[in-house]
């Protein structure tokens, strides 16, 4: 879920007041600058993900395989939209 700046962070209070850890990409220290500090910091491998993959029961797998993979970054909501797909060719 992508939220603006002030609900993203109120949402993380939520979380963790409600003890659901919360995971993040960023730094340690850029979380503590943005107050963040019981955030967790975790950098993503592949032992990990094979993990976590092999961890999921068979039918969650194939419903992941029946879709294409999506960056979320290319997922809903916009603030504008493409004229075309992000992988089509420019002709």
């Amino acid at each position: 879920e992508v939220l603006p700046g002030e609900q993203a962070a109120a949402r993380v209070r939520e979380c963790l007041e409600t003890g659901v850890p919360v995971y993040s990409t960023e730094a340690a220290g850029t979380l503590a600058a943005r107050g963040m500090e019981d955030v967790l910091p975790v950098l993503p491998h592949a032992e990990a993900l094979g993990s976590a993959w092999m961890a999921l029961d068979t039918v969650r797998r194939e419903e992941l395989l029946a879709a294409p993979a999506e960056p979320l970054y290319v997922r809903a909501p916009h603030i504008t939209s493409s004229k075309r797909p992000a992988w089509a060719v420019k002709a």
